[in-house]
């Protein structure tokens, strides 16, 4: 930087950056997203970058800059979440997921004999259960929630009160620990009895609707199953149980409850109409789990928020945050690559119906500064996303390393060819020289 000093580039750079709001063409896109009252004002795209602060100065990891905000399609005040988590604690539930849950390094074995890799040494496992995944997949969607901006509770179906099993684990709360708990509980259980789909969504229904300051707030039901409902009427009354859970479902519509429905598993796929129902009449998403081993990695592509899309670009260098995450709940986090001086750092985010919207900010980054302090709010994602990006590097520098070993060793045997080739050639030069014969003496 030459001819204005440190500050007077940031004002310039303030001066150029804007932000730009623009809307789809049609409010019927709202109802699509999930907004209560679509038609009461129009949605709008809000987008913030809450750290690091607009013109301060910077220095980052290894990763770069750590970046954090909040993205979200709004028709009102910035809204907040009730979202009551059902899980599926039937019998099947004990079936294996097919991957290592627990991290121990060894995977469970089928316990009921229809799903899942093949027997070993290894034995059965039980934290590699159906039921695992769901709470593995509970707690990283808990994670990514803002506590001064969400309540949750919890909720486990059959439920089994006589042996202390309620359907309801944890009412609402704003208290994550509370629900870390919960879940945490619920893992515990023996997977038993049928799968009641019905009773877990109406009393998901009796949380959202009974709840303190309830109209304040978005209200969503997380459903997991992993079978096809088989009470209250049984088996045999096929119609009349999936009819129940489609009453459930239009009760939830009605209150402006979305459901968003996960049919995990080959059994719950083969007669997936009462969760593609319950998701498609409140307006929530269906996602289908062939393999009950990715539905933890299928959690992190769950939205609230109404947008198809949000990038985080460092302008100046041209390079897109890696890696980046976004919650459920609209914020989000990411790690830019930036460049000695001024950097300009915008985050762009889109709606369904071509709805843009896009805020900048200027940093400057001055490697000579000790580390940048990382806001409280923000510890925990950031050393979650840190690993992250400090694993992709070491498997990024040992595939680099790989293709170098490999590389010096094509050269070395190319090396070697061309000197075998040339000794070769003396070789024959020499033979000349010293008169000596090809063909072998003859013998005595």
């Amino acid at each position: 930087m030459t001819g204005r000093s440190r500050s007077a580039d940031l004002r310039y750079a303030a001066a150029v950056t804007t932000i730009v709001l623009a809307w789809g063409p049609s409010l019927a896109s709202a109802a699509a997203d999930g907004l209560r009252n679509p038609l009461a004002r129009p949605p709008r795209i809000q987008l913030e970058i809450e750290y690091p602060p607009h013109q301060s100065v910077v220095n980052g990891s290894a990763c770069g800059v750590f970046v954090a905000g909040r993205a979200l399609l709004v028709s009102g005040e910035t809204p907040r979440l009730d979202v009551v988590l059902v899980l599926d604690t039937s019998l099947s539930t004990a079936e294996t997921s097919g991957v290592d849950i627990n991290g121990n390094g060894r995977i469970g074995t089928p316990q009921l004999g229809f799903i899942g890799p093949k027997p070993d040494e290894s034995g059965s496992d039980s934290g590699d259960s159906i039921l695992a995944a769901e709470v593995a997949a509970a707690r990283l969607l808990l994670r990514g929630l803002d506590p001064k901006r969400s309540r949750l509770a919890v909720l486990a179906f059959p439920g089994n009160p006589g042996a202390g099993d309620e359907i309801v684990v944890e009412p609402l709360t704003s208290d994550h620990g509370r629900v870390d708990r919960a879940l945490r509980l619920v893992l515990g259980r023996t997977p038993s009895g049928a799968t009641p789909m019905a009773l877990g969504l109406e009393q998901a229904v009796r949380e959202l609707t009974a709840a303190p300051e309830a109209p304040d707030y978005e209200k969503v039901v997380v459903f997991f199953t992993d079978g096809q409902p088989t009470l209250p009427f049984g088996p045999a009354s096929a119609r009349e149980t999936v009819l129940a859970v489609i009453e459930a479902s239009e009760r939830a519509a009605r209150e402006s409850i979305r459901i968003h429905s996960f049919a995990i598993g080959p059994e719950a796929l083969e007669g997936p109409v009462a969760v593609v129902e319950m998701a498609q009449r409140t307006g929530g998403v269906f996602t289908p789990v062939p393999r009950p081993g990715d539905l933890v990695e299928l959690m992190s592509d769950v939205r609230f928020t109404g947008l198809s899309d949000v990038r985080l670009v460092n302008v100046s260098t041209d390079r897109r945050a890696e890696p980046f995450r976004m919650a459920a709940d609209g914020s989000w986090i990411g790690f830019l690559e930036v460049a000695p001086g001024v950097n300009w750092i915008t985050v762009e985010a889109r709606a369904s119906l071509s709805g843009h919207a896009s805020r900048g900010i200027v940093v400057e980054w001055d490697p000579d500064l000790p580390p940048s302090a990382t806001p409280p709010e923000y510890v925990v994602q950031r050393n979650e996303l840190l690993e992250i990006c400090l694993d992709r590097e070491r498997r990024r520098r040992e595939e680099l390393e790989g293709e170098h070993i490999q590389h010096v060793r094509k050269e070395l045997r190319r090396e070697i060819e061309r000197a075998r080739a040339k000794a070769r050639q003396r070789a024959a030069e020499q033979r000349k020289q010293l008169n000596l014969s090809l063909e072998p003496e003859g013998g005595p």
